[in-house]
């Protein structure tokens, strides 16, 4: 136990326990870390609070853990009092707190124009300074609220929800009932945690399912289905090619970064050239060539370039270009 999580605001973390000896730790808590809460604002000190004269600082502790996702607009019950993590890893987004008006928010009163001003300058400076260092109770609210809002809608979740040819039908125990085009599919799914009654009736009349092995990879069972079919997505086409790893070479969550990409392209204003590294069968290739940009394909694997030089866009498209290392 330390100082930290007796200052947790939501009150000491401490309790008390009867252990034996043998049980009793030896180390310290190492969650919680101190923080200091600026008395103007009730938020954590920037560089400007401790030295507006008249002000005042307490110490808090806070949640010292990292909480980052691969997607965004993920809220934790209690992000409010966890310390602020500026450097996550490439291609996560941090947690967002259901409380508007977190107190682990930077402090936003406390600006440059709040420091003593020099003997020059004090005296057409001073009602300025004494303005913004105690800005009215409700000007504070507003703008906390305003900048949660905005953060929260630059890091909401984007849905790839606009698809007519594909459709997630059902969900449960590990798996998805899945339709591409006119057929059905049943794939595994790590990220399905959750039982639900498997009572859809696309569910019970499929058979057409890959299933893990406990050695690793897996199969196709009873993959009644042609070697390939052709799904569209607005103006683009794209070869589903169900494969031995489960795969069927398109990957639909990524429709809103298509959406993004062709969006900026066709807005540009200027040739546009897109470096795909890591490219796999290529759905973001052939969404940036068909909104008009120059585009280098690349990927290890040789049989997924091939297989991307097959995929089909709009009339009229650029092609692009495929390198296989």
């Amino acid at each position: 136990m330390t100082d930290a999580c007796r200052e947790d605001p939501r009150g000491s973390r401490a309790v008390t326990v009867e252990l034996s000896l043998y049980d009793v730790p030896t180390q310290n808590c190492d969650v919680h870390k101190e923080v200091e809460i600026c008395g103007a604002s009730g938020h954590v000190v920037n560089e400007y609070c401790k030295q507006v004269e008249g002000n005042t600082a307490k110490t808090v502790g806070l949640l010292d853990v990292s909480r980052a996702f691969p997607v965004r607009g993920i809220t934790v019950q209690d992000q409010a009092y966890a310390v602020p993590n500026d450097s996550l890893p490439a291609g996560y987004y941090p947690a967002l707190s259901p409380d508007v008006d977190a107190i682990n928010v930077e402090c936003y009163i406390h600006t440059r124009d709040d420091l003593p001003a020099s003997p020059k300058r004090r005296k057409t400076r001073k009602r300025k300074t004494a303005q913004a260092a105690f800005p009215p109770l409700c000007a504070i609210s507003s703008r906390a609220a305003a900048r949660t809002i905005k953060q929260q809608q630059e890091n909401a979740m984007w849905l790839s929800d606009e698809w007519k040819d594909y459709e997630v039908i059902d969900t449960s125990s590990g798996e998805k009932l899945e339709r591409w085009g006119k057929y059905i599919l049943v794939r595994p799914d790590p990220q399905v945690i959750w039982s639900t009654p498997k009572n859809h009736p696309c569910g019970a009349n499929t058979t057409q399912k890959y299933s893990r092995s406990n050695t690793g990879g897996g199969k196709w069972s009873n993959l009644h289905l042609p070697e390939q079919w052709q799904v569209r997505y607005k103006e683009l086409t794209f070869n589903v090619k169900p494969m031995n790893f489960k795969h069927t070479g398109v990957f639909p969550e990524q429709a809103a970064n298509w959406d993004f990409a062709m969006e900026k392209i066709r807005n540009a204003g200027r040739p546009i050239s897109v470096l795909n590294l890591f490219a796999y069968t290529g759905g973001a290739t052939i969404a940036c060539a068909a909104a008009g940009a120059s585009v280098c394909h690349v990927d290890a694997a040789k049989g997924m370039v091939r297989g991307r030089r097959k995929t089909q866009g709009p009339p009229g498209w650029r092609k692009s270009r495929s390198a296989g290392l």
